[in-house]
């Protein structure tokens, strides 16, 4: 049931989108309009922060409508642990370019959840960003919802929910055509009981090749769970290709606004297309 209403959901801001669209297009020549679509495929190698197993993951990412020059985006991801166990996340949020800074602002809400044998564990992440063509700049605050605490009889462990924030700085090392390498590195604090917190750090070391594949290394450390290491490959597709993106508008060519649209459009291309899901 709940698939099909997601389903719907998104069929509905589908033909919204178009019709909107059709309706708006003659009075809207020097807009942005970006809508890229991505479908994104992964796979994590080893056990993180509060997680002892690797797993797999489809994402789409859609970007459906600006509003004036905000994007507007939806990320939908699946997960499956290599032990059989399932997560989801869902989220929502906009992105500014702000052509002078030559960044984007943006900020976004997401809905986790998880499940293990006798528990179903719920969170809802709010993160603000800034993301450039050398630097990307996170922050993300997480809040567990509903029951916090699962205790197995048989294994005598117990698991719990664990609220905390995280924070991210990442730099483009290199950037080429067909390769862009970058490295990221940020604090995290999740907050248990007792005094059992996780207070630490991580490092991710990343690689782009040819816009589609993409291969990390990242490591961990902190007062709770330790060190982790993991390994990452993935995939990302573009659904909608950049050429058809930038035919989308017919812009008048040297006015002052839609030589600033242009502007505002590459800077949002560039953006979009560096992102991992």
């Amino acid at each position: 049931m709940k698939k099909r209403l997601a389903l719907f959901f998104f069929l509905g801001l589908y033909f919204f989108n178009i019709s909107h669209g059709e309706e708006t297009s003659h009075d809207s020549t020097c807009k942005l309009s970006i809508h890229p679509l991505r479908l994104g495929i992964r796979h994590i190698e080893g056990g993180g922060v509060g997680y002892d197993k690797g797993y797999s993951s489809i994402d789409l990412f859609w970007t459906p409508y600006s509003l004036q020059d905000a994007l507007l985006f939806l990320d939908v991801r699946g997960h499956r642990f290599t032990n059989g166990r399932s997560a989801a996340n869902m989220g929502m949020g906009f992105r500014y370019p702000h052509l002078a800074s030559s960044f984007a602002f943006g900020a976004n809400f997401f809905y986790d959840y998880r499940r293990n044998n006798t528990h179903h564990f719920n969170q809802l992440g709010i993160g603000c960003e800034a993301l450039g063509r050398l630097w990307n700049f996170r922050v993300n605050g997480h809040l567990p919802i509903g029951s916090k605490d699962c205790h197995s009889h048989i294994k005598e462990k117990s698991k719990r929910s664990l609220w905390g924030m995280d924070a991210e700085a990442e730099a483009r090392l290199y950037s080429h055509d067909f390769v862009k390498l970058f490295l990221a590195a940020g604090p995290y604090y999740y907050k248990g009981k007792h005094s059992r917190n996780a207070f630490g750090g991580k490092v991710r070391l990343s690689g782009r090749f040819l816009g589609l594949g993409y291969l990390a290394g990242i490591a961990s450390y902190d007062t709770l769970f330790r060190f982790n290491f993991q390994g990452e490959i993935g995939l990302t597709f573009a659904l909608e290709s950049k050429r058809q993106i930038l035919k989308d508008n017919s812009l008048k060519r040297g006015t002052q606004d839609c030589r600033l649209a242009e502007e505002m459009k590459s800077l949002s291309l560039t953006i979009i297309n560096n992102l991992v899901p």
